[in-house]
């Protein structure tokens, strides 16, 4: 699945004006309805939007079989269950002479055999709406707006692009996510250029109760940087770079009921300070890297404590053929954790997340695709009985697609997920193995 990070990169990339309305058209058209409503590694393919028409509406028609539904370890007897999906889409594409608009909506209907564990029907709904804006104000200054709102259950569909997840549970209920992002390039001189940018994501889960998922996760993250651009050579660019990090923990209930605990605890603020480099190894071969130093403040826990963390995040891209693509990508970063302890004074506040994914897209024949996507998580737990405590999450996909035409094709394929867990650890670990079979429609 495309990644927004390289929209953000590209952006950033001091180059002629003119090159970089026409690649932008090239990178928004992985950015369609069919793209951006992926829900996670099911959707791995699906039918291209043609970005020449105005508008595009489409159908996702597709049957499945989940072998643990409600992602439990197998001594509680996963929920094993066939079932249908129903999602019909639609997208925008207004391309200007400065500006363009991408916009797509997704609504998904999901329909179980068996009733799903901690709710009386069988069906799921997801909604997906995303929204993206580029303007060049010169070929020096170009800004850039985008949205995602996603109400869902899968964890792949509530996580915002190849970040780490914060539960790997399914979770059931109207649970909301929405990031938004602005950013902003200058080319301040020939060699020198700057971005600055704010991003924003909120999350608000459906289990509202003391002790669930809202007390845990629900919350508010800020975020803002300001980076320093050197082209050090034709195909270089250094970065230096500085960010500030708030995260407000919202739902105003207890974390872990008796304890008196609740859910703005966890509240923390974070500066980074980081360098990097983007490297243009060939035409159709970028590098991208950033790594410092994050220093927190967790102001309204306990101890208030206060501490260095390293960060990483790195990218590489390569174009090898027509329609074929690789990705990967790895990040280490402090990210919120359902997991929650007491020990003392001191309460399980984030968790140490290093995360390493892989997304394959290859044109076997002309008509046939082929596409695989791998997802690596390694989480270390910060304080309270957990204290060092860790978790291991591996999830992988593979999707046949076969375009007939350019308005239907037929897709086949398989999801495998896997959680373990250290002792101590809620949740358990599981296997989780989805087959899938379907069809799409697009005019």
């Amino acid at each position: 699945m495309p990644s927004r990070k390289k929209v953000t990169n590209f952006l950033s990339t001091p180059a002629g004006g003119g090159q970089k309305i026409s690649a932008m058209k090239k990178i928004y058209a992985s950015l369609g309805a069919a793209a951006l409503s992926a829900a996670g590694i099911q959707t791995l393919q699906a039918q291209p939007v043609d970005l020449s028409k105005s508008w595009s509406v489409g159908v996702l028609l597709r049957g499945f079989y989940d072998d643990n539904v409600n992602t439990v370890p197998s001594s509680a007897n996963p929920t094993e269950s066939f079932g249908f999906e129903v999602g019909p889409m639609l997208s925008l594409s207004l391309p200007l002479e400065q500006t363009t608009i991408i916009g797509s909506y997704n609504y998904t209907y999901k329909y179980y055999e068996k009733r799903i564990h901690d709710r009386a029907d069988h069906d799921d709904n997801t909604h997906t709406l995303a929204a993206q804006i580029q303007h060049n104000f010169s070929e020096r200054v170009m800004a850039s707006v985008r949205n995602s709102f996603v109400i869902g259950q899968e964890p792949d569909v509530l996580r915002i692009g190849n970040s780490a997840d914060a539960t790997f549970q399914r979770i059931s209920g109207d649970n909301i996510r929405n990031f938004g992002a602005v950013t902003l390039n200058a080319q301040i001189s020939r060699p020198f250029g700057v971005e600055v940018g704010y991003a924003n994501a909120l999350y608000d889960y459906a289990d509202d109760s003391d002790g669930g998922f809202s007390a845990r996760l629900d919350r508010l993250e800020h975020h803002v940087h300001i980076d320093g651009r050197w082209a050090a050579m034709r195909d270089t660019i250094v970065v230096v770079g500085y960010a500030f990090s708030l995260v407000d923990y919202t739902a105003d209930l207890l974390i872990a009921p008796p304890l008196p605990f609740e859910s703005d605890s966890r509240n923390n603020r974070s500066h980074y300070v980081y360098a990097g480099v983007e490297h243009n190894f060939l035409a159709n071969l970028v590098g991208t890297l950033r790594a410092g130093a994050r220093f927190n403040d967790y102001y309204k826990s306990p101890n208030d404590e206060s501490e260095a963390s390293p960060y990483v995040q790195a990218t590489l891209s390569y174009q090898y053929a027509p329609e074929s693509r690789i990705e990967v990508g790895a990040a280490h970063d402090r990210r919120s954790t359902d997991q929650f302890s007491f020990d003392g004074s001191s309460l399980t506040l984030d968790a140490d997340s290093t995360v390493a994914y892989v997304s394959l897209t290859h044109r076997i024949l002309p008509k046939l695709f082929a596409g695989v996507v791998g997802n690596f998580q390694y989480a270390t737990f910060n304080g309270g009985l957990l204290d060092n405590e860790d978790q291991y999450y591996f999830g992988a996909g593979v999707n046949l697609e076969y375009r007939f035409n350019r308005h239907f094709s037929a897709n086949v394929g398989y999801n495998y997920d896997r959680l373990e867990s250290s002792g101590g650890v809620a949740g358990g670990d599981y296997d989780r193995n989805r087959v899938y079979i379907g069809a799409m429609f697009v005019y």
